[in-house]
């Protein structure tokens, strides 16, 4: 929403979660809007193609990096706030406060951008084994709930500790994932701008990896189900 307001497009809306609106507000042309499935969030422009062709290729890409840059960002909050509290390596405990700080961000960094391609693998993975898989995946509830850290982990890092831990993990999640280049996901988008809009491999790619993107959300609920039940 930043990017694409710093470039003239209001977007009509901005959600955090998916689904039926629970409830939102109006302000400055946008729908502020709550959502009931927590598996991210959008930001919604009025006529898509023809508010945004107007941009040149940079812009637009600058627009689709805003969500993932943001979960960066987040991330990387998260991780000076553990640092500032006492959670680190052992080998990062006798630097400088500020050095340790840099040296978070740093490998917070690192690690977002090394978790897209490790993203991928990982999903090939649980196409090739699903079912031997599915006790080792977790969703919105497996993460929000804490399942998917272990207690003992929790334990010692006290609240705001699990708090900055699961603030961490879940806008790194989020954020590689949606750089993935799969259909709608952000990095969909960047994808699409190296190809032209009307190719045939364009709209296969579409149709494929948006097949493939709903089969992922499937997997993930049924297995949240799984380690619940």
């Amino acid at each position: 929403m930043f990017f694409a307001r710093k470039y003239g497009i209001i977007p009509t809306n901005f959600s955090i979660g998916l689904g039926p609106e629970l409830f939102g507000f109006n302000n400055n042309g946008t729908r502020f809007s709550l959502r009931p499935f927590p598996f991210g969030g959008y930001v919604k422009f009025p006529q898509v193609d023809k508010s945004l062709v107007s941009l040149t290729k940079a812009q637009r890409i600058k627009v689709y990096l805003g969500g993932p840059l943001w979960n960066l960002i987040l991330c990387n909050v998260a991780a000076v706030v553990a640092v500032s509290i006492g959670i680190m390596p052992e080998q990062m405990r006798e630097l400088p406060l500020l050095i340790a700080f840099a040296v978070a961000v740093v490998g917070t960094t690192i690690l977002f951008i090394i978790a897209v391609p490790f993203t991928l693998y990982v999903i090939f993975g649980l196409l090739l084994n699903p079912a031997d898989n599915i006790d080792k995946v977790s969703g919105p509830i497996g993460v929000f709930s804490g399942s998917a850290v272990p207690e003992s982990t929790l334990i010692d890092f006290g609240y705001t500790g699990q708090a900055c831990i699961m603030i961490w993990m879940i806008s790194m999640a989020i954020g590689s994932f949606n750089l993935l280049p799969l259909s709608i996901l952000d990095g969909g988008h960047i994808f699409k701008e190296f190809f032209p809009e009307d190719s045939r491999f364009i709209k296969a790619w579409g149709k494929v990896t948006g097949a493939l993107l709903i089969a992922i959300i499937a997997y993930v609920i049924i297995a949240d189900i799984v380690r619940v039940f």
